[in-house]
């Protein structure tokens, strides 16, 4: 069984008009009382909303429990944000999907996938397949996916292949080479664990020698250990030095095209 799943994501948002675009946009969310987290792809303000909102209800105790199944908290994420959605006016609507990753009550991971069917007027749930028995991709999406996918192809040739250290690799080389202009920013990322004392958790990165937390550059004015820290490798850093850990494992990207590290 997998022992780690994990959501990420570039931090750009842009507008169809092609007039500039802003770098610190939040793409992914983790529930502090569950183990769940969610991220989106497409339109930015309806789902940007309504998942801030849903993590402070869930945060406070209104949403879910953790003692319910990942198919119930799945059924009570869709149903908030299908109650909102009725309400957002039709004239703004833009496609969306929002991706949600969840640990059962046996520690196996689920996969959810939601949106919006005009036709029929309903939010839509698809179910993903999650291996058991091995590390995989299984959700790649956006206007950076078909790039990504690309560069993924040539590091699963690589002795790394199907592990999270190596998809991390891919995405921030992807990220720092992107062609793409809908695309960049810093990565954001949050996981899973499969021990049950975990729930959503909410990683800072370091990129080309800087630190950010959900894609927000962080200057140091808190406590650098309140979460862990990753550099571009997947390597466990410090928040304050940007060093590795002492007693880390290094972990170096035999496969990158042209990245900028500390």
């Amino acid at each position: 069984m997998p022992c780690s799943a994990y959501l990420m994501s570039d931090s750009r948002i842009s507008w169809n008009d092609q007039h500039g675009a802003y770098d610190y946009g939040r793409k992914l969310f983790a529930f502090k009382n569950s183990p769940d987290i969610l991220g989106y792809c497409g339109d930015v303000t309806f789902p940007s909303m309504i998942l801030s909102q849903i993590c402070e209800l869930e945060g406070s105790g209104l949403l879910c429990t953790a003692s319910a199944s990942s198919s119930q908290r799945s059924q009570d994420v869709l149903s908030q944000i299908a109650k909102q959605y009725k309400a957002y006016p039709i004239h703004k609507r833009r496609y969306c999907s929002i991706y949600h990753i969840s640990r059962d009550l046996d520690c196996s991971f689920c996969a959810y996938k939601y949106y919006y069917d005009s036709a029929h007027d309903e939010w839509i749930t698809e179910y993903l397949s999650v291996p058991k028995d091995r590390s995989e991709l299984i959700i790649e999406d956006g206007s950076g996916s078909s790039e990504f996918k690309r560069l993924y192809l040539d590091y699963q040739d690589g002795d790394l292949a199907n592990t999270s250290r190596n998809l991390f690799q891919c995405f921030c080389d992807s990220l720092a080479n992107t062609k793409i202009d809908s695309c960049g920013g810093a990565p954001q990322l949050v996981g899973l664990y499969n021990g049950k004392k975990f729930n959503g958790l909410s990683f800072g990165i370091i990129y080309q020698g800087k630190r950010y937390f959900y894609g927000s550059p962080y200057n140091d004015q808190g406590d650098h250990k309140s979460v862990r820290w990753y550099n571009e490798n997947f390597e466990i850093c410090d928040g304050s030095t940007m060093k590795i850990m002492p007693n880390a494992m290094r972990q170096p990207n035999p496969n990158r095209m042209n990245l900028a590290t500390p």
